[in-house]
């Protein structure tokens, strides 16, 4: 049993499955059929599953042995029809995490069968981070994410920018958000605008 875990979506033509990652395992040794919430939470978990849409569950092992660290209270959503995007959660030891990952699914099965076939191959890797001078978010638990498609100019690059408590991608041409406002224009200086600071109906 586990709580905090992310799911989302993923699809192969027809065939709808959802990725069910990380979560904090329920503590058996603390839980308690009296307690509110009936149970304790436990280590975060590391771990990925697929489940299919004839309710069939497998565990999405990691190619490579490259995968986020154990987390729970993340983000995790659907960037394309194969792909779910991670962002920060609470790790061990209570830390807060803020690293983004991206898991990326293929299946060797035919397109016919679908999330059905044996055979699912999942791949972790970090999201690079293009700009470093730019504006990350803090890390954080219970994060939350939605995918925005990108423009066409914008490619993949992966930028972040702080709209008050918002985070979106930055379009990689410009250094502020497509549709953003310029900046009001400054006041006009005082007096006539002859460089002198003062007006000319003293002047005579």
């Amino acid at each position: 049993a586990r709580e905090s875990a992310g799911v989302a979506s993923v699809k192969r033509v027809a065939s709808v499955a959802h990725v069910v990652y990380g979560g904090f395992a329920q503590d058996a040794a603390a839980a308690s059929a009296t307690s509110d919430p009936p149970g304790a939470e436990g280590e975060p978990l590391g771990d990925a599953f697929l489940i299919d849409g004839n309710m069939r569950w497998r565990a999405l092992v990691p190619f490579g042995g490259v995968a986020p660290p154990p987390r729970g209270g993340h983000a995790l959503v659907p960037i394309a029809s194969n792909k779910a995007f991670v962002f920060g959660g609470r790790g061990a030891d209570g830390e807060h995490l803020g690293d983004a990952w991206i898991l990326e699914l293929h299946s060797t099965a035919s397109v016919a069968a679908g999330w059905s076939g044996k055979n699912v191959d999942a791949r972790w890797e970090q999201s690079p981070v293009r700009d470093r001078d730019a504006p990350a978010p803090q890390p954080r638990e219970a994060a939350g994410a939605a995918y925005v498609a990108p423009s066409k100019s914008a490619g993949e690059n992966a930028r972040w920018t702080s709209i008050g408590n918002m985070v979106r991608q930055l379009d990689p041409k410009s250094r502020t958000p497509g549709g953003t406002p310029s900046a009001p224009p400054s006041a006009p200086p005082s007096g006539d605008g002859d460089g002198d600071d003062t007006g000319d109906g003293d002047k005579g």
